[in-house]
C-alpha cells in the first residue's frame, strides 16, 4: 500500500508541475504576443515620422523622444531595419535622427546592465551615435569587462565613431579577452589602420604577441603607407609562422618594392602557407627578372598550393611563355599547366 502511495503522490507532483510549466509557457507565450503588438505598432506609428526625417522632408526636430525603452528600442529596430535596406543611404541624417531619440541614453543604459547580451547592444548602438560626453569614458571601461563579445563590440564602437585615443589600449583588451583571434578584431583593425594618420613608428616598434601583431599588420596593409614598409619587413623574420604570414600579407597589399626581399627570403621558409604567401606578395611588388627564377624553381616545390602560387605568379610576371617552353616533370606539374590552359606536351 505505501508503494501505491508513493506512486500517486508523484502523479500527483507531476501533474501539478505540468500545469505550472503550462500556465508558465502560456504566460510567457501572450507577454511576448503583446510586446510584439506593441512593436509593431511603435512601428505603424514611426515608420512614417522616421521616413519623412531621412527623406530631407521634414526636419529632425520634428521627432518626439520616444516615452518608454520598449519604444525606443522599437524605433531603433525599426531604423536599422531601414540602414539595412537602403544600404547607409541616409548615414548623415540617420545620426541626426538617432541625436534627437537620444538614443546615446538607450545605448549607455544598455551598457549598464548585467547582462552581457544586452552590454553588447548597447556598445552596437554607441558606436553608431553622435557626439556624447558619457560615452567614450563608458566604451573605454567596457574594454575591462570579463566577456570577450563585450570588449569586441566596445573597440569596434570607437573604431566605428572614430575616437580611438591609444590603440594600445584596444589591442591588449582583444589580446586579453582573446577577442584577438576573432576575424572581426582583424576587420575592425582594417578599419582603423585605413583612417588614422597618426604615427605608428614606436607601435609597430613594440614587443607584440602573436595576436597583437596579427591585428596590427593587418592595418598596416590596409593603411596603405609605404613609409611603414622597413617596419612591417622585420616581421617576416618573426618566429611564428602565422606572424610572418600576416607581414606578409600586408606587405603585398602596400606593393612597395622594399619589401620585395623580405618575400623572396619567405619563399624558403619551412611552411608551405608561409611560401605560398611569400609568392604572392612577390607578385605583387617584386620585378619580374628576380621573381620569376625563383617561381619556377618553386613548380617543384613539395606542396601543391605552393606549386599553383608559382605558377600563377609566373602568368601575372607575363612568363607564359617561358611556361610553355616547359615541360611538366611530374602528373602534379601536368595537371597544373592543364588547369591553367598551357598547352604543355604530354609527359614521356
Amino acid at each position: 500500500m505505501i508503494f501505491l502511495q508513493v506512486i500517486w503522490i508523484a502523479a500527483a507532483v507531476l501533474i501539478v508541475l505540468s500545469l505550472f510549466l503550462w500556465v508558465a509557457l502560456l504566460a510567457a507565450h501572450i507577454v511576448a504576443k503583446r510586446h510584439d503588438l506593441r512593436a509593431a505598432g511603435f512601428s505603424e506609428v514611426w515608420l512614417e515620422r522616421l521616413l519623412d526625417v531621412l527623406d530631407g522632408t521634414q526636419p529632425p526636430e520634428v521627432l518626439p523622444v520616444p516615452a518608454s525603452r520598449e519604444e525606443a528600442e522599437a524605433v531603433i529596430s525599426l531604423l536599422r531595419s531601414i540602414g539595412e535596406r537602403f544600404r547607409g543611404s541616409y548615414g548623415e541624417r540617420m545620426s541626426l535622427v538617432l541625436e534627437q531619440i537620444r538614443a546615446a541614453d538607450l545605448g549607455l543604459q544598455l551598457l549598464r546592465s548585467r547582462s552581457s547580451n544586452n552590454k553588447v547592444r548597447g556598445c552596437a548602438l554607441l558606436g553608431w551615435c553622435g557626439p556624447h560626453p558619457a560615452v567614450q569614458p563608458a566604451l573605454e571601461n567596457a574594454l575591462n569587462h570579463r566577456d570577450s563579445r563585450v570588449v569586441l563590440e566596445a573597440a569596434s564602437a570607437l573604431v566605428n565613431r572614430g575616437t580611438v585615443s591609444d590603440i594600445v589600449l584596444i589591442v591588449l583588451a582583444l589580446c586579453r579577452s582573446r577577442a584577438a583571434k576573432s576575424l572581426l578584431a582583424r576587420d575592425l583593425f582594417r578599419r582603423w589602420g585605413e583612417t588614422d594618420q597618426g604615427n605608428w613608428s614606436a607601435l609597430l616598434e613594440r614587443d607584440w604577441t602573436e595576436d597583437g601583431w596579427i591585428l596590427l599588420l593587418e592595418a598596416a596593409g590596409a593603411s596603405a603607407r609605404g613609409e611603414w614598409t622597413p617596419l612591417i619587413a622585420r616581421q617576416a623574420k618573426h618566429p611564428s609562422p602565422l606572424v610572418v604570414q600576416a607581414a606578409l600579407a600586408a606587405l603585398g597589399v602596400l606593393g612597395d618594392p622594399q619589401g620585395a626581399p623580405a618575400a623572396e627570403q619567405a619563399c624558403r621558409h619551412e611552411r608551405p602557407q608561409v611560401r605560398s604567401q611569400a609568392i604572392k606578395t612577390l607578385g605583387a611588388c617584386g620585378e619580374s627578372n628576380l621573381a620569376l627564377p625563383l617561381m619556377e624553381f618553386l613548380l617543384a616545390d613539395e606542396s601543391f598550393e605552393v606549386r599553383r602560387a608559382a605558377l600563377q605568379g609566373m602568368l601575372q610576371f607575363g612568363g607564359r611563355s617561358r611556361l610553355m617552353e616547359m615541360a611538366p616533370t611530374d602528373y602534379w606539374q601536368h595537371e597544373l599547366f592543364k588547369e591553367a590552359g598551357l598547352q604543355a606536351p604530354p609527359e614521356a
